[in-house]
């Protein structure tokens, strides 16, 4: 994953932890477009990454510095997500920038990718290497939580200390206020003034010592960073870190990718679902199907057994969607599924009890075959073709059991014109329930 720097100068301080992640899509009609604008001081808008349709990742704010991407929103109770966030924007016109045809655009492979499948491990303080441990190497596996690398944690150490006096005096100037307060209150009675019953004062002891507090939580944190352990289980690459190194907050050191789940996006076309026992409406669960995907790497064919868990919105210009299958453990047995390794995709099917599969040729257009008729005269019929390759279509409705089809479909024969069939039977129907429909080779007489 590259990461470039474009830095931004819409940003302030964190008021919160981080404790969410936030994802928009653009909505520009390019990633150049979004991207001045998040660093136009007059838009006032930022976010912490953008992450392009090749799959590059554009950071403008530092993860330990407050962005502004969330807007108006809240969660929870809490109006301030920006504090609490880290925004990423997705290079995507969505439904502001539709297509040309209307429909909405995809989201590339290498993005998704750059998404779901790896993350960068970034410093989120500034410092010099003083641990690099032998599992920070490209290619390394990790476990999660396992220590990445350790910045020299001097500074924030006495950063902490001091933050710590800051409290205990903030601590007691508010008891003293509090006393003072209580005297001035006795003597002044409730008729005194505000300031002759310290009531501002008592305000700005209260507001000295949360402040004092809020900067003892920062320090804690930024001491706590100093540690940098990996997000998840996961394998290493692109490391950038080496003992002795000055990094900087938001420096990325290392890519972090998951082998526990693999997510695989297969492109399909659209009539293709009428195969599968997928619920068309985006409400209704899914029941994950069972698929396995067939590639080659490190010189073996290998089968990876997966689970069709989720279909993505929107058709692309090429009148394709996605599939997306789950594989789990990805990372266990002889030989892994890395990224990037080429699949071929089963998955398992929708029961259908009345299917026929016959020969291509008994095509005439793009829905109709010819039926012989008791009399053998042709009879042209329309008929439901759910589903055709090079070899075979897939008929669901518009043939009866024991059907006389022509094979030569194609041909130009003439609606009635009478016909001495050459019958052939084509066991090739889906189900047990649906006799095989009987094709013939016409011929005239």
């Amino acid at each position: 994953m590259q990461v470039d720097l474009a830095p931004s100068p819409n940003f302030n301080d964190r008021k919160h932890p981080v404790d969410m992640l936030v994802l928009h899509y653009t909505g520009m009609g390019s990633g150049d477009e979004a991207l001045a604008r998040m660093r136009d001081p007059a838009s006032e808008v930022s976010a912490h990454y953008m992450v392009w349709e090749d799959g590059r990742v554009t950071q403008l704010v530092g993860a330990d510095k407050r962005a502004w991407h969330a807007g108006v929103s809240s969660w929870q109770g809490d109006d301030d997500l920006n504090s609490r966030s880290i925004g990423v924007e997705i290079v995507n016109g969505g439904h502001d920038v539709p297509l040309p045809d209307g429909t909405l655009p995809p989201y590339p492979d290498a993005q998704i990718e750059a998404l779901t499948h790896q993350v960068a491990v970034l410093a989120e303080v500034s410092g010099s290497v003083i641990n690099r441990p032998e599992a920070l190497r490209d290619g390394g596996v990790v476990a999660a939580g396992e220590l990445l690398l350790e910045i020299d944690p001097q500074s924030y150490e006495l950063a902490l200390a001091e933050r710590r006096s800051q409290v205990s005096a903030a601590r007691l100037h508010l008891a003293d206020t509090r006393a003072r307060a209580k005297v001035a209150r006795r003597v002044n009675g409730d008729k005194g003034s505000d300031y002759a019953r310290l009531v501002p004062h008592l305000e700005e002891a209260e507001a000295r010592l949360a402040a004092a507090q809020a900067g003892l939580a920062r320090a804690e944190m930024d001491l706590a960073r100093t540690s940098i352990v990996a997000p998840f289980h996961g394998r290493l690459r692109d490391v950038r870190a080496s003992p002795g190194q000055f990094v900087r907050a938001g420096e990325a050191i290392a890519t972090v990718f998951s082998t526990d789940r693999i997510e695989v996006r297969l492109p399909v076309r659209d009539e293709w679902l009428a195969l599968l026992d997928l619920p068309l409406s985006g409400e209704e669960q899914i029941v994950p199907l069972a698929t396995r995907l067939h590639g080659r790497f490190a010189g073996r064919d290998v089968v990876w057994q997966g689970r069709l868990v989720r279909r993505e919105g929107g058709i692309n210009q090429n009148r394709m969607l996605y599939l997306v299958v789950q594989v789990d453990d990805a990372d266990k047995g002889d030989v892994p599924l890395e990224p990037g390794v080429l699949v071929r995709a089963e998955i398992e099917g929708k029961y259908h009890p009345h299917i026929a599969s016959l020969p291509r040729s008994v095509l005439s257009g793009s829905t109709n075959v010819w039926v012989i008729d008791d009399e053998q005269r042709l009879r042209r019929r329309k008929v439901d073709v759910i589903h055709q390759n090079n070899e075979s279509i897939y008929i669901g409705g518009g043939l009866s059991d024991g059907d006389q089809v022509a094979l030569s479909g194609g041909s130009r024969w003439l609606e009635g014109a009478q016909v001495i069939p050459r019958e052939q039977a084509i066991a090739g129907t889906l189900s047990a329930r649906f006799s095989p429909a009987n094709t013939a080779q016409a011929e005239l007489p």
